[in-house]
């Protein structure tokens, strides 16, 4: 099915893009004890319609810059492929391949496909901020995904994420299913709504009639499995465990177990809470940085 690509007016200069959480929601406070990790709600601010525009998204590819995997078209089993819409060109007399071929990009939306951008918080300012805030505000990892979805096209089909999602609608229209049947929510973004979905939740999406464009913000806090590493790999360094590896191999299996269980609980209760959660949450942190630079 074929159909034009979204695109709306441009916000008004004037209009300053979200740059922290309280942009985002309408109360901070009541969002992290009510709502957050619990249930589903809507809030709206304009000025979020501003983060990224259609128009900025295709000047981009026709600079010829955005390379995959941070582009992508999504196919059927929605994966974001780039086979038919990338290029290898010379860079530095040496062939680099995965280059966007704008054109090829702009036929397949055309044809009703959904163009995905992957972080786009690497080259695109407003959204830079915007992450890089959230991502001290919420001590968690945070990034994001910029979707555009014309009309015809098949949406996203019901699925859940493992992280917390907020979903900005920033162009056209977007309806929402979020729950499962028995009680679900039916919701339709307009330009600067912004849908907070809790992880594991399940939801899916179609476009409107204008299609769509919106920014998926993912937030992923330190897992249990964060915390345990940390303070294993912290309680394997300390001194007490230091005592132990001179002798370790005179002790059975048995005591080994004892020796661990009684010192790891030692250690473990002499430990700030606060600053293990602090340093589980800079580690979550580093890792979408160290990731982003892969």
């Amino acid at each position: 099915m074929h159909s034009s690509t979204p695109l709306q007016t441009p916000p008004s200069p004037a209009s300053v893009t979200p740059e922290s959480l309280s942009d985002l929601v309408d109360d901070v406070d009541r969002f992290q004890r009510d709502m957050f990790g619990r249930r589903d709600g809507v809030s709206h601010n304009d000025a979020a319609s501003g983060l990224l525009s259609s128009e900025e998204i295709w000047n981009e590819l026709g600079c010829g810059a955005l390379v995959a995997p941070y582009f992508g078209i999504i196919d059927s089993a929605t994966r974001a492929i780039v086979d038919g819409v990338a290029e290898t060109r010379l860079v530095q007399t040496r062939p680099r391949r995965g280059y966007a071929n704008a054109a090829a990009v702009r036929d397949r939306v055309v044809s009703g496909n959904i163009l995905k951008l992957a972080q786009p918080e690497h080259w695109h300012p407003a959204i830079h901020r915007l992450v890089a805030r959230l991502t001290i505000e919420l001590r968690s990892e945070v990034r994001s995904c910029a979707y555009l979805s014309p009309y015809g096209s098949s949406g996203f089909p019901a699925h859940h994420d493992d992280s917390h999602v907020m979903l900005v609608q920033l162009e056209g229209q977007m309806a929402w299913t979020v729950g499962r049947a028995t009680a679900c929510t039916h919701i339709t973004l307009q330009p600067g709504d912004i849908l907070y979905i809790p992880q594991q939740r399940k939801h899916r999406g179609v476009p409107g009639t204008q299609g769509s464009l919106h920014l998926a913000i993912t937030i992923q806090p330190p897992t249990v499995r964060d915390v345990a590493e940390l303070a294993l790999t912290r309680f394997l360094r300390s001194p007490q465990a230091a005592e132990v590896y001179g002798n370790h191999q005179l002790m059975s299996v048995e005591e080994k177990i004892e020796w661990l269980r009684t010192t790891l609980c030692s250690y473990l209760s002499a430990q700030d809470p606060s600053q293990l959660a602090k340093a589980a949450s800079q580690t979550r942190q580093q890792k979408g940085q160290a990731d982003a630079g892969a």
